[in-house]
């Protein structure tokens, strides 16, 4: 018996369906700005994580121009405070949501350790010199 062959599944979400700003907010972080928003809740804050990571992936999927520098920017869950959340604590009262450039937790280590960024390296442009610093990134919004 023959399988039929799986149909690509299309999701229900396209890029187009995300707020712009959203897209703005992993732009900025992947720029080297740490982003932060609070919640009331935490079922709240993963909502919103989780619709990052979806439109992360639904960019990926429809290859998105922005993708790869997107992916330069990380989401964290906080407490109200700031500190690190610890998975098994009360799901009661607020929480933060920090969007913040990947790989942000070791510079301190290679600042004690005095590893400064490359700077033989030669490219023919910076990758995010096509991503204009207003809002929506280099996508304009079609009215």
């Amino acid at each position: 018996m023959t399988e039929k062959p799986k149909q690509k599944q299309r999701s229900r979400y396209p890029v187009a369906s995300f707020d712009p700003r959203m897209i703005e907010t992993l732009l900025k972080a992947a720029r080297g700005e740490t982003v932060k928003f609070t919640f009331p809740s935490l079922k709240a804050a993963r909502t919103f994580q989780t619709r990052l990571h979806t439109l992360r992936s639904r960019m990926k999927a429809e290859d998105d121009p922005r993708y790869d520098i997107c992916c330069r920017a990380k989401t964290s869950l906080r407490n109200a405070d700031g500190s690190g959340f610890v998975s098994g604590q009360s799901n009661a009262g607020p929480r933060q949501l920090w969007v913040v450039p990947r790989d942000i937790e070791y510079d301190e280590l290679f600042k004690t350790a005095e590893i400064e960024a490359p700077t033989d390296i030669v490219l023919e442009r910076d990758p995010l010199d096509d991503i204009p610093d207003g809002p929506y990134g280099s996508q304009e919004v079609k009215k």
